[in-house]
């Protein structure tokens, strides 16, 4: 299953038009197995690059190790390159992930003895819009500081290419882990929904629009259990010029993509980051994505006029009112979706769910939810509210 879906597709100023096969960036120097990368032909198209999941220890930099041999002569070029505008603090390791015209490098700084990721874009075979909306990049995220967003730390540019730092995170992309593992149980996709749902509220607040919010977007940190939003290369500002507006500007993954953006809707604001964190949400708790097609065409076409199969009825271990948040998020109007990320978190965060729920329970109760609506509710609380309430004791009933 690839779960990325179909590619990023970047086609401003003109009607929307869908690659029909995997852009130049997908997979070549990949450091992300299973879920192919994305990437289209824009410099921000690099998904999970800063990941550190594939960074075995003797491929790590430490020490007087030398750096392992280049992969391919463009690697070499780009390393090359890279160093030079780089300087003597730091040591170009190794390329983490390419896609489209820019590639990400794990790099050792010498003098704060630490390992970052350096996005770079070569300069001269670049046009000016990736330029500019690299550089755009780059200045938004520097501008962000949240436990939830990937920091960039530095921007430089020379005449042979343009670059910028960024932690180098340790663990994995959600892509990599659904490849991985499957599905994610609910405790913890919950968890990660949370953090998500944090990133956004802050970045909504500060008027940006992610735009590409995706699996190999999301990293998961190893050593502090956070999930990371990064890669908001093709972002936009709220009521600003990023660039990107404009009629039929198409821009981001189909598989993830808002039915606004597919339809190359001027106006796209925060609910369309909600939408695509409802898919997200949807492959996280089922392993499935919510539109099934052989196409990037006739997945636009689902987003735009079919509703996905029930969350709950797909998978029986969700529970109902998760399912319900996540299917909130996936309306086709965005006034029927959550109004903010902040009101998805608040829901979110009523209720941490603490295990699954056994599958027979949760078939009896959906059945029981059907008829009779005061009774939506966790099962194994149901049952207890039940025992007490015949022993004489009050109990207080959920809503």
């Amino acid at each position: 299953m690839d779960a990325s879906g179909p590619d990023r597709t970047d086609t401003p100023g003109g009607p929307p038009a869908w690659p029909a096969a995997r852009g130049e960036g997908a997979g070549e120097g990949s450091a992300h197995g299973g879920l192919a990368l994305s990437g289209g032909d824009t410099p921000g198209g690099i998904p999970g690059s800063t990941s550190g999941a594939d960074t075995p220890g003797g491929d790590t930099p430490g020490g007087g190790a030398a750096p392992p041999p280049a992969g391919s002569a463009r690697e070499a070029a780009e390393r090359a390159s890279l160093q030079r505008a780089l300087g003597e603090q730091y040591v170009v390791w190794r390329l983490i992930g390419r896609g489209g015209m820019s590639a990400v490098y794990l790099v050792r700084d010498r003098q704060l003895g630490r390992l970052v990721a350096v996005k770079m874009l070569p300069a001269a075979g670049a046009f000016a819009d990736h330029r500019s909306r690299f550089r755009a990049e780059a200045r938004l995220t520097a501008g962000m500081v949240h436990p939830n967003i990937v920091p960039v730390h530095a921007i430089g540019e020379t005449d042979a290419l343009m670059w910028f730092t960024m932690d180098f995170v340790r663990g994995e992309s959600l892509a990599e882990r659904i490849a991985r593992a499957g599905r994610v149980q609910v405790r913890e996709a919950t968890r990660i929904l949370i953090d998500l749902a944090r990133a956004l509220e802050y970045a909504h607040r500060r008027g940006v629009i992610h735009r590409d919010l995706k699996p190999e977007n999301i990293l998961l940190d190893a050593e502090s259990s956070r999930a990371l939003v990064s890669d908001f290369g093709i972002a936009t500002i709220s009521g600003g010029d990023s660039g990107w507006n404009g009629a039929w500007a198409v821009a981001g993954t189909p598989m993830f993509m808002s039915p606004e953006q597919i339809t190359g809707d001027v106006y796209v604001d925060a609910r369309s980051d909600i939408y695509s964190l409802g898919v997200v949400a949807y492959l996280m708790l089922s392993g499935e994505t919510p539109f099934k097609a052989s196409g990037p065409q006739h997945v636009a076409k689902q987003h735009l006029l079919h509703d996905p199969e029930e969350l709950c009825d797909l998978v029986p271990a969700v529970p109902i009112r998760l399912s319900r948040i996540v299917h909130r998020c996936l309306e086709k109007g965005r006034n029927d979706r959550w109004h903010s990320a902040t009101a998805l978190r608040e829901a979110l965060e009523e209720r941490i769910w603490t295990a699954e729920v056994p599958p027979r329970r949760a078939r009896w109760a959906r059945a029981i939810a059907r008829h009779i609506p005061l009774l939506r509710r966790h099962p194994r609380r149901r049952a207890s509210d039940d025992r007490r309430a015949g022993e004489g004791g009050s109990t207080e009933r959920e809503n």
